[in-house]
Parts: C-alpha cells; structure tokens; sequence
C-alpha cells in the first residue's frame, strides 16, 4: 500500500534519482557492469523506499541477480566482473536493510510526533506552548473549548493578553514569578467573562530554544460541584434524620449533627466507635445479620431497634442502604438513615389505649341505654295485653312511642356497630361476595315480593376482605336504595364489581329517587339524612359507617346521581394481598 509523501521525502528521492544517472552515465566511461549495476539497484532502492516492504526487496534483489547471471552472456567472463558483480549484490542488499532501517526511524519518528499531537488534543487539560517572549506557539483543542477562543488568531499572541490583574506586555517570565509567589489559580479572561483556572507549568528547552509548557483546568464546574456538595452538607447537617456512614463491620466513618443529637455523641472526640455499640445486646446478632445482608447489595428498611444511653432507651426507626465501588461491582460503605419514633410510639399506643376503651364505653353506654328502652318496650307491650280502652288520641300517642322507642333502639345498635368498624379481629380472609349478597337479600325477602323489587348482580366471587365489612357495605347500600325507592315505578338494583389500578369497585345502582348532588358532601356524616321525611326510617348512620369501611381499606366512595332518575355509589377498596 502506498503513502503520500512528504516534500522532504520526494528530495530524497530526486537525489538518489540524480545519483543513478550520474552512475548510468559512467557506464559509457568504465568498461565493466558498474554503471548497468548501480541501473538495477534504482527500482529497488524506489520500491524499497515506497512500499517499505521486505517480501518486495526479496523479489527485486533475485530479479537483480538474475539480470547479473545475464550480464555474463553479454560480458567477458572473468573474475573481476564476477567479483564486481557479487560485491554489488552484497552492498545492494546491505543498502536495502539500511535504507529500510532509516526510513522506518523517520517513520515511528512521525507517528509519534502525531500520536503525542493526537494524545495533546484530546485531553480534558487546556494545553499552551509558550516562547520565550511571551507569544503562543500552539495550544491543542481542550484550550479552545474550555476558553472559547478563537483559534485562528491566538498564534503569536502575548501570553499576557489573557490574563486579567497583569499589565500587557509582561513576559511569561513575570507570570512565573506570580504563580510561584501566589496562587496558583489565576482568571483568564474570555469574550468579557473571568473564568478561574488551576495553572501548572514547565520550563523546556528545544534545540536552544526555550519555552514553557502550560496546563490549565477550568474550575469552575469542581467550584458548581463544591457548592453543591456544600449545599447538601449544609442539609444534611440540619436535618433532624440521623444520618450515619459506616464500612461493612459497622465501623462509624462520618455522621450528621442529627445522629450525634439522637445517639448523644460526645463531639469533642473525633472517634465514634461502632455503630452496634449503641443497641442493645440483645440485638447486636440481628444487627450484624442485616449489615451483613446490606453488605450483599439489598436494600433495607423501617426497621426498629432499642438503643441505651445514660438517659435511657430510644425507639429508632432504622434504613440502610448499600453504597457501591466507582465500578458498582462492590460494597464499600453503608449508609444509615434513622429517626427517633420513641415519643410518636408512645402516642400511638396512648390512641390505641384510647380508642379501646372509647369502644368499651360506647358498648357499656349503649348496653346501658338498651336496658330501660327494653324496659320501655315491655310496658308498652303490657299496655297492649291489658286491653284497656284508651281513647284515638291516647292510641295514637302510643303508638309512636314505640315507634320512636324501636327507632332509638335501631340508633343506638347503629352506633355500636358503626364504633366497632376497624377495631375487630384481623379477620381478613378470602370471602365469595356472590355469597355474602345472598345473605343480605335474604333479609329482604318478604319487601322485595311486597314491592316487586329486582336485584341484579354482576360480581367478582373471591375477593380478600373481612367478610362483616362486605356484609355491612351491601346491606347499608341496599337497604338506602329500598328506602329511597321511587313511588311510581318499580325499584331495580343492580350490583356489580370490577378492577381500577390496585382497587377493587363495588357499583351500586338504582333507579330510585336520586340525590341532589348539592347535598353529596352531607350524605356520609353520621345522624345524617337523606331526606326530612319521617315516614322513612333510618338512622343516619348506615352510609356513615359504608365511608369508614372503605377507609379502612384505604378506599374511597364516589357518588353520581340525576335527582329523580337514579343514583349509583362506587366503592373503591383497595385491594389485599394474601
């Protein structure tokens, strides 16, 4: 394969052109084979020279040697041409190895200078050359990017021109003399703007020639960084979130001024121990277990341990997190992230505590108020067995006072029932809801032939819910849809349920009386009523205690309805996992 050759190259071989004629020419002169000789070695000392290849010399050198052995038919044979001859061959191929030789020094000798011109250029670093009067000689592309400049007019430029607080014309001579007495981060002006750089130099000498080598490093990305780096410091510093660095063995490398707070470290000693250390004893196995595991590249967290101190136990809530290698192969530190839940434990079992005996008491009060309503109840039913004549008037008092002693009745189980939702037994379980509606419209048998009722379904069969919460749901939802039917046409239910994202939706539908959506927002507090009419019985609580129910699986109830035309509730519950 051939190359381009230099202008240095191509003189080369005008010379050795003009040294063969010269020896053709003495071939006229001199009665031997020299000058038809030197002939031969021509193309071979070209070919060498352009393909650079040793195969190629091989081949030229026999065919030389072949035209010599034909020279012997042409010549007269005797011993001085042979001697002559073999002596050409000798040095024709001598000559060959060293003009390969050379060739190949000046070759590598310019690949390198192109590898170390390529290896300038592609460095991160502004690279300059300077002379020894201050002008530039040659800067690589880092240099241009870093200070956007304009490439074609900083040859021969002064050293000085670009930097800002030193008078123009100073040599670099009075730059060194700055660096090394000062900083050495200096600010290079660029297109109006200071940007401050990192310089190192070297003083070189180049044939008896001097230059300095210089280097520069925009810094003002590491300052963005430092800043930044100082800001999240600062954050971390203020939070009340202990925050803890330790190595695989929980060995403490660096905390936060919130860890030294919750652990009560002593500040005025700068070595802190191991992180086991400030648990119990009890817990240390099961803490190098989780270290352990971290230590492995998992994730861990809201794990809560006791720790001691002179003042006592705290509560932590505890995360750790691996921190991986610059190559994301291994673990090399762990990083702690706790909080002190000691007092916020405590209050929630203080709620707990005060929910549970809010239970207690509501069943005691309602126990208690039952008991004289029942008292109530009985008298008026003995009033019934004595058959005494009362008057219209003194009838029609007593029979609202058992309606209004069976409405408070139905208030106060209400009330229980709807305190009680949340509170019971985790019974969570995997429930046909087919089923469950089978029971509730079952208790509905006898008005739903009286009012020629249909009930529909379309519904999911397993689901995993309490199954007493699904029950409440339905028989609430379905006995406000009886209530609130529609006097000149026949009430229709229908009933079905499907998935939304990760929640189940129960869809209730009716065709009653429908809601004025202005009083949407009332229709779900306690004692509240759909409507004033007092010949509809109710209590007010039924889809009080539905919203709590879907709450309770973290749900919601949605409401859409046409005043008059119809009325559908859906029911989101979130979804349990077995």
């Amino acid at each position: 394969m051939t190359k381009k050759l230099s202008n240095t190259e191509i003189l080369i071989l005008a010379l050795i052109l003009i040294f063969s004629l010269f020896i053709i020419l003495a071939d006229y002169l001199i009665p031997e084979s020299i000058g038809l000789s030197i002939l031969y070695v021509i193309p071979l000392f070209f070919s060498t020279y352009l393909f650079f290849n040793k195969k190629v010399t091989l081949i030229l050198t026999i065919i030389y040697s072949f035209l010599t052995l034909l020279t012997f038919l042409f010549h007269e044979f005797n011993f001085v041409i042979i001697s002559q001859n073999i002596i050409t061959i000798f040095i024709l191929i001598v000559s060959n190895f060293l003009s390969s030789a050379i060739i190949r020094n000046f070759d590598e000798k310019k690949k390198t200078d192109l590898l170390l011109n390529e290896a300038y250029n592609v460095t991160p670093s502004g690279v300059l050359v300077v002379d020894s009067k201050g002008r530039v000689r040659n800067f690589n592309k880092s240099f241009v990017n870093i200070f956007k400049f304009d490439a074609s007019k900083k040859i021969d430029t002064k050293l000085m021109d670009y930097f800002f607080g030193l008078e123009k014309g100073r040599t670099f001579f009075d730059l060194r003399e700055v660096l090394e007495n000062q900083s050495k981060i200096i600010h290079i002006e660029s297109e109006g703007t200071l940007s401050p750089v990192e310089v190192s130099y070297q003083e070189i000498t180049v044939e008896n020639s001097f230059f300095m080598f210089f280097t520069f490093e925009n810094l003002s990305k590491k300052i963005n960084q430092q800043i930044n780096m100082n800001r999240l410091a600062t954050v971390a510093n203020s939070s009340h979130v202990g925050l803890i660095n330790i190595d695989i063995q929980g060995n403490i490398l660096a905390l936060n001024q919130g860890a030294k707070e919750i652990l009560l470290v002593n500040d005025k000693e700068n070595i802190y121990g191991n992180l086991l250390d400030f648990f119990l004893t009890r817990d240390k196995e099961k803490l190098m277990e989780l270290l352990t595991n971290v230590g492995k590249g998992k994730n861990l967290s809201n794990l809560e341990f006791l720790t001691k101190s002179i003042h006592g136990k705290k509560l932590l809530q505890i995360s750790f997190s691996p921190i991986l290698d610059y190559f994301k192969e291994s673990v090399v530190e762990i990083s702690v992230s706790f909080i002190d839940v000691t007092e916020i434990r405590s209050y929630q079992k203080r709620i707990e505590k005060s929910k549970k005996d809010m239970e207690e008491y509501t069943y005691i009060v309602s126990h208690d108020l039952k008991a004289p309503l029942r008292h109530l109840s009985s008298y008026m039913q003995l009033l019934d067995l004595e058959k005494i004549d009362f008057s219209d008037k003194a009838t029609q008092y007593l029979s609202k006072m058992k309606k209004s002693t069976k409405r408070m009745n139905d208030m106060i189980s209400a009330l229980l029932s709807y305190s009680r939702i949340g509170h019971e037994e985790n019974d969570l379980a995997e429930v046909k809801l087919s089923a469950v509606l089978k029971d509730v419209v079952l208790l509905y048998d006898d008005i739903i032939k009286e009012y020629n009722i249909s009930i529909s379904s379309f519904i999911e069969d397993k689901v995993y819910i309490n199954r007493s919460h699904v029950f409440q749901l339905m028989q609430n939802l379905i006995d406000n849809s009886i209530k609130y039917r529609h006097p000149d046409r026949p009430l229709e239910i229908k009933i079905s349920s499907f998935e939304k994202n990760e929640y189940l939706v129960l869809l209730f539908e009716d065709n009653g009386i429908g809601i004025d959506t202005n009083h949407v927002d009332h229709l779900f507090k306690a004692f509240s009523r759909l409507s004033k009419n007092n010949e509809i019985e109710g209590t007010g609580i039924g889809l009080a205690s539905c919203k709590k129910i879907a709450s309770f699986y973290d749900g919601h109830i949605e409401v859409e309805s046409e005043l008059g035309s119809y009325s559908k509730f859906f029911v989101y519950l979130k979804l349990v996992t077995t």
